[in-house]
């Protein structure tokens, strides 16, 4: 589902399923454009990006139990280039200004779980007061079958590189005994300021079909001086068990 326009847009969208897709829904606001969005109970699985915002206008989105399945590059089915970047659940690029606020959502097996760029505020994944209760899930071996054809090395739940801007992601279950989480997935890091944690040099050149690139795991990713706010208090409740499809 294509969102354009330099006007005033506004979309909901329950209990839907967006599948098999470039982009499961594209937020592209022109210039003086205003988008909002909001889904609740929506699944994007087999997508390359599950929500994409670009463009050069505004877009605030709320994303709330939805779930993203398998969102990454798709070279073998006629898709995105790794040349060209990266996929995955969640992706802001280029000029736009966004506002975005996710909340109880499953992330599984995604390149990108969330890709936090462009300009305007940053992205709430949760805060001390209201956590976000998101999950983060990779099946490492589904994901190394065939890395030369499909799937991106390249893979990190949250990257934040929207220059000088703190996100909060407080009480969420990350990818258990990985950079910094326990085998509950909980990450209770504080604030992380960047550069930390960037992709290795072979990454960021577009070197993603050579079969010596190791693939690259990680909680997240953080550049051009932003902050991610993990804090200090776990998610209430049991973590979501990885080995169950959402």
């Amino acid at each position: 589902m294509w969102v354009v326009g330099r006007g005033s847009l506004r979309v909901w969208a329950t209990g839907t399923t967006f599948r098999k897709a470039h982009d499961g829904v594209e937020l592209a606001p022109g210039v003086n454009g205003d988008i909002r969005f909001v889904a609740s109970l929506c699944r994007f699985e087999d997508t390359e990006n599950g929500v994409e915002a670009v463009g050069d206008g505004v877009a605030a989105y709320s994303l709330d139990q939805c779930d993203f399945i398998g969102c990454h590059n798709k070279v073998g089915q006629g898709g995105v280039d790794f040349t060209g970047g990266s996929t995955g659940g969640v992706v802001e690029r280029g000029n736009i200004s966004t506002i975005g606020t996710i909340r109880r959502c499953d992330f599984r097996n995604c390149a990108f779980g969330i890709e936090n760029g462009g300009f305007g505020s940053p992205l709430d994944l949760g805060t001390t007061t209201s956590p976000g209760l998101n999950n983060f899930c990779i099946d490492y071996s589904l994901f190394n079958q065939n890395p030369q054809d499909d799937l991106d090395p390249y893979r990190v739940m949250l990257h934040n590189r929207k220059a000088g801007a703190t996100l909060n992601a407080v009480g969420n279950w990350w990818l258990r005994n990985n950079q910094g989480a326990n085998s509950n997935g909980h990450l209770l890091l504080g604030p992380i300021v960047g550069s930390v944690n960037e992709p290795p040099p072979a990454f960021l050149e577009g070197e993603f079909m050579d079969d010596n690139v190791t693939p690259w795991d990680r909680n997240f990713s953080v550049s051009n001086g932003a902050t991610i706010n993990f804090g200090t208090i776990p998610p209430p409740g049991s973590a979501p068990d990885c080995s169950v499809p959402p």
